[in-house]
């Protein structure tokens, strides 16, 4: 009788209670582990749960289903995915890596893990490390999104900014000029005290801005720090301007009312 209630606590995961419920996880969980009480030998049944218990945040739970995965005769390389990425959302980054490096001895250009790789040098402060597995999810990713550029740019930014910024520049010539883009190079050169460059990128992102007043206030916040307190002057009347032609609503909204505010603190000071 006890083996059996053993048994039954082993196959349902919970060996300590979970806090509270996470709605529909939660149903699915509970579905996959009613198949798996029928028939407790399924690899692919463990899988699917595993995978749910990651997405619920309950790691241990879904480390604990893929050693059932691969001892019940699974083959996908989601186990090793799975098992690098419980291993790296518990801290254990060497185990992660280990799993990662399984997959990419027979799959080096594998994006996914390429991209969990690099995450992983990061955290461990492996910067150049970390800048070659991001490139490789570039070269080899095959849709274009931001964040592969952006990461990137932060491993760079750890040792060459240089590369950092034509990292972000190549960004903008394979996707587009974006403002997550512009705003990570005003930033990086406003950290390094390259204040040509940071109001060359604020400039951008005024002329992208569709209400200008707060991309003009910034820009004149960078004047400002770089002595120009002639442009600083006259970016922050044109903010004024451009608030005073918005519609009554909005140019009432607290956050225009405390934007004026600091315009008007800062017109006092320069």
């Amino acid at each position: 009788m006890l083996r059996k209630f053993v048994l039954i606590c082993l196959i349902f995961g919970m060996l300590s209670p979970r806090a509270q419920a996470h709605g529909d996880l939660d149903i699915r969980i509970n579905q996959t582990t009613e198949q798996i009480l029928k028939d407790p030998q399924n690899a692919e049944l463990y899988g699917q749960r595993a995978k749910l218990y990651y997405q619920h945040e309950e790691y241990s739970n879904s480390l604990y289903d893929l050693n059932f995965w691969r001892k019940y005769g699974g083959k996908s390389q989601d186990i090793d995915i799975y098992y690098a990425r419980n291993y790296k959302a518990i801290g254990q980054l060497d185990l992660a890596a280990k799993a990662i490096d399984r997959i990419l001895l027979k799959d080096k250009n594998h994006v996914i893990l390429q991209r969990l790789k690099g995450q992983i040098h990061y955290e461990k402060k492996q910067y150049r490390d970390a800048a070659i597995a991001f490139e490789k999810v570039i070269t080899h990713a095959t849709k274009r999104i931001p964040e592969n550029y952006l990461e990137a740019a932060y491993a760079y930014y750890e040792y060459d900014y240089d590369k950092a910024t034509n990292s972000i520049k190549r960004g903008v010539n394979d996707i587009g000029n974006l403002f997550t883009f512009r705003q990570l190079l005003r930033d990086k050169a406003l950290e390094n005290g390259f204040f040509k460059d940071a109001i060359e990128e604020q400039s951008a992102i005024v002329d992208m801005s569709n209400r200008k007043e707060t991309a003009l206030f910034e820009r004149a916040v960078i004047f400002q720090k770089a002595g120009l307190n002639k442009e600083a002057k006259k970016d922050l009347n044109a903010a004024l301007v451009a608030i005073s032609k918005l519609p009554e609503s909005r140019m009432n909204s607290k956050s225009m009312v405390e934007l004026r505010s600091m315009i008007r603190k800062a017109l006092f000071e320069l």
